[in-house]
């Protein structure tokens, strides 16, 4: 297998640049007989041995299709993975802060057009633009000239101990605060152009505390995971619990000086080339970006309630107008973004991916045709892309 790193300044984004030249010996290809069994055939010869693992399913809006893992989930421990292990699913975590917005949003205590400011207790305002305000929307889809400075990246810990998110984000966004900086703010109005940004979704968390009078971990327990029965669902997970997977960060060659020592304080053995390193169950502040510890088991019933147009069971998570503006194209039509997920122009595809230290995930869906793909790996190796879209068309194979 070969993978080559590309290494720039930060932690994730050393993650998120990963160049796939050979991803576990296979790659997805354009022949129309991808069935899954051919899928199983080559993930079940391509993880033999000692490698970290990988989960996935395929479901529609009312049952599962298919599911399968590979690999191991701890593999001092010899232990299989399974699609039931729990690892965090970084930047998929967006969905639900998304989720937790857009009910607010339908219950008419929050405005996407409104001013952060009248939700939050302290004043955000890029001190480039200081008389334009950023909206709700604008952290939604990636608009609200707020990027993720050193300070962020350098928030990554293996300590049990973190600011609280509040405390965090003011002291990010307060002048003369300990981790303010105009780093902290693009060049770009409010409002222009699309630019990333994890420590937006901090912020949506935080406005969910304000408006709903609950933390936001407690809000998503109360109003997402109990409805949807995902049991193994929680934000943060600082200790060991049920099927835990473990991360393992794979290098084909080493970074800098400065990029092995921040990766070094996350992980259980030294960095060295070309082995899987285990990772400590590392944590940081703004933990809404990208924190949320799920299973592919528990995803699919998420997965199943979008599809089915916001309801699950009993249970409406949504109504069916907010989950269609959350599933529709937000401004200029090549930033492929909706809210909270995002537009992928391959067919109807609609998703979102996840890259962290030592976990690679993502979620499609196919709106019209009713298919969801959800995967979920304990490295950073191969591509996701490659094999959700090979999910997707033993799906659609099989639909016919």
């Amino acid at each position: 297998m070969i993978v080559r790193i590309i290494v720039i300044k930060t932690m994730r984004n050393l993650i998120r640049n990963i160049l796939l030249l050979s991803a576990l010996g296979y790659s997805c290809t354009q022949s129309s007989n991808t069935t899954f069994e051919s899928i199983t055939d080559q993930l079940r010869a391509k993880y033999e041995g000692k490698t970290a693992g990988v989960a996935m399913a395929v479901v529609n809006e009312s049952k599962e299709i298919w599911s399968n893992s590979f690999g191991m989930a701890n593999i001092a421990n010899f232990e299989s993975m399974t699609v039931d292990h729990v690892i965090n699913i970084a930047s998929v975590s967006k969905l639900f802060v998304a989720t937790a917005v857009m009910q607010l949003v339908e219950e008419g205590v929050l405005n996407l057009q409104t001013d952060i400011n009248e939700y939050l207790p302290f004043a955000v305002v890029n001190p480039k633009y200081p008389t334009q305000f950023i909206t709700v929307e604008q952290l939604l889809t990636h608009r609200s000239s707020i990027q993720d400075s050193p300070y962020y990246e350098d928030s990554y810990t293996a300590d049990t101990t973190i600011l609280r998110l509040e405390d965090w984000l003011r002291s990010y966004f307060t002048p003369r605060m300990i981790y303010y900086s105009e780093e902290n703010f693009s060049a770009n109005a409010p409002g222009t152009i699309k630019q990333y940004s994890n420590l937006g979704y901090g912020l949506l968390g935080l406005i969910v505390e304000q408006v709903s009078s609950q933390s936001f971990d407690e809000y998503c327990e109360v109003h997402i995971f109990q409805p949807l029965k995902m049991e193994s669902t929680k934000w943060l997970r600082p200790q060991p619990f049920g099927l835990a997977a473990t991360a393992y960060l794979y290098m084909e060659e080493l970074p800098g000086d400065e990029m092995l020592l921040k990766l070094n304080t996350i992980s259980t053995e030294p960095i060295v080339a070309k082995e899987y390193i285990p990772l400590r169950r590392y944590r940081f502040p703004n933990y809404p970006d990208g924190l949320l510890y799920s299973s592919v088991n528990d995803l699919k019933k998420f997965v199943q309630m979008v599809l089915n147009g916001g309801a699950a069971d009993e249970n409406r998570i949504l109504k069916e107008e907010p989950l269609k503006q959350m599933l529709s194209l937000n401004g200029v039509e090549s930033d492929k973004q909706g809210l909270g997920w995002s537009y992928s122009g391959m067919g109807a595809i609609w998703g979102h991916g996840g890259d962290d230290p030592g976990v690679q995930t993502g979620v499609y869906l196919d709106i019209e045709g009713k298919l969801g793909m959800i995967m979920i790996k304990n490295s950073n190796v191969g591509s996701r892309t490659d094999l959700l879209m090979q999910l997707y068309k033993a799906a659609r194979l099989e639909s016919q």
